[in-house]
């Protein structure tokens, strides 16, 4: 297969690529009413408002890089292509760096979702994390902070059993949800 055949025998190719389309198409109408001034009728509370619900939908975009992610590396896309992992495939046909595409895949991983070798379907690693961003909640960036300490917060907080596990989770969680990527930093995982 060569970069750039965009052939499939899938079924649900023509679904997604319309949905695509119509993405495109109106992404690039809302592009073009607020460069011709669309936002100058809306006051303050107006504007903020906008802002925020364009903030959830560009927080829910990663959840497409997910689900592409674990599909590419369940049919091995990037073997196809004589790449050796998903983080060379991703740097060289989206023209990432390799930092991105790891965090990519890494955020895939995380709160993507993911099937066990029998092919059942299986919650994420992060579900409460993965919930809040396909609710639009959280920004990347944060998924990338707590994806990359989440692991070692619980410890760090004294957390010794189960359900203290949890309990530490569900407060790095809130602290993403509602505060500040500094304030995550601070609630435990010590990332800066």
């Amino acid at each position: 297969m060569e970069l750039g055949d965009h052939s499939s025998d899938r079924a649900e190719r023509p679904r997604v690529g319309m949905a695509l389309d119509k993405l495109n198409t109106d992404l690039t109408e809302l592009v073009d009413l607020i460069e011709a001034g669309g936002l100058d009728q809306f006051d303050a509370a107006e504007t903020t408002a906008s802002w925020q619900r364009f903030e959830a939908f560009r927080n829910r975009l990663p959840l497409i890089d997910h689900r592409m992610i674990a599909d590419a590396e369940a049919t091995d896309l990037a073997g196809s292509y004589d790449f050796t992992n998903m983080g060379r495939f991703l740097t060289r046909i989206l023209q990432l760096s390799a930092g991105e595409a790891a965090s990519r895949v890494r955020a895939a991983a995380a709160v993507g979702p993911r099937s066990s070798m029998l092919g059942e379907h299986l919650e994420p690693m992060l579900p409460r994390l993965a919930a809040l961003q396909r609710e639009g909640s959280v920004s990347a960036e944060k998924v990338q902070i707590v994806e990359g300490h989440a692991p070692t917060v619980p410890y760090r907080l004294g957390a010794s059993s189960g359900a203290d596990r949890r309990a530490a989770a569900d407060r790095l969680c809130a602290t993403a949800r509602s505060g500040r990527s500094a304030a995550l930093c601070a609630s435990g995982c010590g990332c800066g």
